[in-house]
């Protein structure tokens, strides 16, 4: 993993040397502020994003569970720093088409027709990040971003729950989110997350669809290299049938280097 991690280097090496702007703190798990991990640091995640900082501003990281079902690859780039404030932008490009194929199917795990071949696809998103240092090591985020989705044909809509937003660009002309999040520690080894997204999803078979996915989160460092964390994730969406809400509790275990 760490090997295919630094192989995304040539991809933001400009970014990396580039003028170094003013020295921030380094964030010491992966998390969805403008804070970027600690120079050199892999974190890699049972079931979530893996992660690799080049340095003290620029951050990689892809989804190796899901990787060869829905190739991707993202990027954090810390742009400024200015006393409490980090300002950083995020970038994501995804490859959808394997996993659209392994949907597309009659029965059990099928979400398309089998009738219509998924098209060639691409999503990309960008996001920029606004942190605010409210007390040592607490912080709170502000997100604003989009998503496309370039393709070949037909649209897709994946009209199932916490996929229908992450896949909406491949129905729409754009999807704009904006997102707030908050973490830090609570007491000793343990800390917390809250990170809430609403995303405005331009479809054209159902007026005012959004996706509202919140998440809490609590971590417990069992070392300062292996960290264990509890969640719940929540959604609230407008989908073609109607508002609908759904959730599911998550696990994860976080290794890092």
């Amino acid at each position: 993993m760490r090997a295919w991690l630094k192989a995304m280097l040539p991809v933001v090496g400009l970014l990396a040397h580039s003028p170094a702007r003013a020295e921030a703190p380094s964030s010491h798990w992966l998390d969805h502020s403008a804070l970027t991990l600690a120079p050199k640091r892999l974190e890699v995640g049972l079931f979530s994003q893996s992660a690799y900082a080049i340095n003290d501003r620029v951050q990689i990281s892809t989804h190796p569970l899901w990787f060869f079902a829905l190739p991707q690859a993202h990027a954090k780039v810390r742009w400024a720093t200015n006393g409490c404030l980090y300002f950083s932008t995020s970038h994501s490009l995804e490859y959808p088409w394997p996993f659209l194929r392994l949907v597309t199917k009659e029965g059990t795990g099928g979400l398309l027709p089998p009738t219509d071949p998924p098209p060639q696809s691409l999503l990309i998103e960008n996001a920029g990040l606004l942190s605010a240092r409210l007390a040592p090591g607490h912080w709170l985020t502000a997100e604003l971003g989009f998503s496309v989705g370039p393709r070949t044909k037909t649209p897709v809509l994946l009209d199932f729950p916490f996929l229908y937003q992450r896949f909406a660009a491949l129905n729409s002309a754009i999807v704009p989110h904006a997102a707030v999040s908050a973490n830090g520690p609570v007491d000793g080894a343990f800390d917390y997350m809250v990170y809430s997204r609403y995303s405005r999803l331009f479809l054209p078979d159902t007026p005012g669809a959004f996706a509202w996915e919140s998440e809490v989160e609590l971590g417990w460092s069992v070392t300062p290299r292996v960290r264990v964390g509890a969640s719940a994730r929540a959604e609230v969406a407008r989908f073609p049938v109607g508002l609908r809400w759904h959730w599911f509790p998550l696990a994860d275990v976080r290794i890092a280097w």
